[in-house]
């Protein structure tokens, strides 16, 4: 009797990637929709400071960008319960193609300040509609696993276009290029998307999920009921489902810890894009080595999430305590990189920033799957991102207190602070990680 050959991790994971629908075509897109992203990313703070907008227009039309996805994200995600996931995922797509090559007609600050805005929206808010349809299709077995490989690969594709988008500017690349690049990019992923995902919902709530959705999905609302309660009385009572659905949350322990835990998770990180660099360059970190110093901790993020989402997997019944590992390891890094003395010291905490990162994330986001019923989560996922993009616009703000009070490290002491009342939201709220029955 010949043994079976024991398959490699990644090998593993490809397999399981091909039997469930939807999950190629889903990370093809990501990796397009990242690739667009991460060459776009450098280019425009220098695209803008080139049309001759000030550094108090860029914080006027970054901060726009910003918030405009706070209060969009619910409704995004109420529509994905709704109205269907297919619909969001692929329409938002379309709209973000169309949206870039706009950019290079624009000459003023308001409107760059809009198209930043709604660009910003679209891009942010598509993500509960993405959550809840892989949330739909991974199996409960493989759910960490699964959501830390579609993590890693949106990480490392938009690793490898930073790095690109660098070399082709050193080359004299036109501005104008990168944008009609990345809309390109987001075209071709937008075809991938409409020709190869198939909706995971119930065409009309009939009470079971689609084809190709995860076992043991419970029943989820369809279009049909969405046009048949417009029919019955015009949008006020979708809105009045919404505001009910946003109540669920913040009334409910379990669900209220998990959208703080994620509020404060994003406000210990959402100023290291911006504070990291000019802390590098402060201890001695050519101008050409800041990129490459940035790009450490998110390939150390890459290579952690599946091994985080594996883990959590393997001990289902350990996955919180792995999420507290996560974090503990967050805020001794936070810590430390405050009392930071040196270059080498400053890479080193902020690559191994990636190691408790890739932890907490795959973990959390199957733990969201587990414990909301599928028919909301959309909703859900919609109210997480709102918090998370809240605290993304916050943050930077804070920093920047903190770094004029008391010198750029001290914009550091905003990560574990926040990162220690995530983990007391996450031990005083959050009891329960099996799947809930809908209600």
């Amino acid at each position: 009797m010949t043994r079976k050959p024991r398959l490699t991790a990644w090998a593993e994971v490809a397999r399981m990637c091909g039997r469930i629908p939807n999950m190629g075509p889903l990370i093809l897109s990501s990796v397009m929709a990242s690739l667009a992203a991460g060459v776009l990313s450098p280019v425009m703070p220098l695209f803008l400071r080139d049309r001759g907008i000030t550094f108090a227009g860029l914080g006027l039309i970054f901060s726009l960008g910003a918030a405009a996805p706070v209060l969009l994200q619910p409704i995004v995600g109420w529509l994905a319960d709704r109205v269907g996931r297919r619909i969001m995922v692929v329409g938002t797509s379309f709209v973000l193609s169309l949206l870039l090559p706009i950019y290079v007609f624009i000459r003023d600050v308001t409107g760059f300040a809009v198209i930043q805005a709604a660009r910003s929206a679209v891009n942010t808010s598509s993500s509960p509609a993405t959550s809840a349809m892989l949330g739909d299709i991974i199996p409960a077995t493989d759910r960490a696993t699964l959501f830390g490989v579609y993590g890693s690969v949106q990480t490392l594709a938009y690793v490898v276009a930073l790095f690109a988008s660098g070399y082709l500017l050193r080359l004299g690349a036109d501005f104008n290029a990168a944008f009609y690049g990345s809309s390109a990019l987001f075209l071709l992923s937008s075809f991938v998307l409409l020709f190869g995902v198939r909706e995971t919902m119930s065409p009309a709530g009939a009470g079971a999920p689609a084809a190709g959705s995860s076992a043991g999905a419970t029943t989820v609302t369809g279009a049909g009921e969405a046009k048949h309660q417009r029919a019955a009385g015009g949008y006020l009572p979708a809105l009045a489902d919404i505001r009910n659905r946003v109540r669920a949350v913040f009334s409910d322990r379990t669900l209220l810890g998990l959208v703080l835990l994620r509020f404060w998770f994003q406000l210990g990180l959402g100023g290291f894009p911006i504070y990291l660099p000019l802390l590098a360059q402060e201890c001695g970190a050519p101008r050409e080595m800041i990129g490459p110093i940035v790009a450490t901790a998110w390939l150390t993020f890459a290579v952690m999430q599946p091994i985080g989402g594996r883990l959590s997997d393997r001990h289902r019944e350990r996955r919180l305590p792995l999420m507290y590992l996560g974090i503990v390891l967050l805020i001794i890094n936070g810590a430390a990189l405050v009392a930071a003395r040196g270059l080498l010291w400053v890479v080193l905490l902020w690559a191994c920033t990636g190691i408790g990162d890739g932890l907490f994330r795959p973990g959390f986001s199957a733990l969201v799957v587990d414990t909301v019923p599928a028919a909301q989560r959309g909703s859900y996922f919609g109210v997480v991102g709102s918090a998370s993009t809240l605290a993304g616009v916050i943050s930077p703000l804070v920093c920047g207190a903190l770094a004029a009070a008391g010198g750029i490290q001290a914009a550091f002491y905003i990560a574990p602070v926040s990162w220690v009342l995530g983990i007391a939201s996450l031990l005083l709220l959050v009891r329960r990680t099996g799947a809930r029955a809908a209600a």
